[in-house]
């Protein structure tokens, strides 16, 4: 299919921060192309903006944005999952990697709702929650609580009931997660 329209790492790019309802649809779309993925067994693995496509809206189309998720060399079908687990590589890009991923576990639908917590957090704050090298990323990511998102920018920039939502995403016990990508569009 070719695709009209720019990554969400270009436009984040250009603006560094993306206004609240944007950003609430663009996470929503992103959280629903999941839902469909997991039902159908399928793990992504790379959640991040390069693989966030807002595509240029039709005529009919009423969102600005039409969200289409790619990239899915990483992605994996999880009934095949348990074969692998012994050769399991940490695969996946340090920022947006689960705590248990960085940990060596391998990828799931949990680690998939950790990513896109990143993802919201980066676009509501254009910032990603931990920062620095490889290393230390993947530390904080195991031992280090998250700011809340509404912390980083002046206050009443950031709607403080997205820290709720974003802090559950970011959790660093997958079973204190949404356990399911439409828990969080819900």
């Amino acid at each position: 299919e070719l695709l009209k329209g720019e990554s969400l790492a270009d436009r984040l790019d250009q603006t560094r921060i993306l206004p609240q309802i944007t950003t609430v649809d663009i996470i929503a779309q992103t959280a629903d192309a999941l839902a469909f993925m997991h039902e159908g067994g399928v793990i992504h693995g790379d959640i991040k903006p390069e693989n966030v496509f807002l595509c240029v809206g039709g005529l009919r189309e009423r969102r600005r944005n039409h969200v289409k998720v790619l990239d899915f060399g990483l992605s994996r079908l999880k009934r095949a999952q348990t074969m692998h687990r012994l050769n399991e590589q940490l695969a996946g890009t340090p920022a947006y990697l689960a705590p248990e991923r960085a940990m060596g576990s391998p990828p799931d639908e949990l680690a998939d709702l950790y990513a896109l917590g990143v993802l919201f957090y980066e676009t509501l704050t254009g910032q990603v929650p931990f920062d620095g090298n490889v290393a230390q990323i993947l530390n904080a990511h195991i031992n280090q609580p998250p700011t809340p998102p509404s912390w980083r920018l002046p206050k009443g920039q950031i709607d403080e009931r997205f820290d709720d939502l974003i802090l559950a995403c970011l959790a660093k016990d997958p079973a204190q997660r949404y356990q399911y990508a439409q828990q969080l569009v819900d």
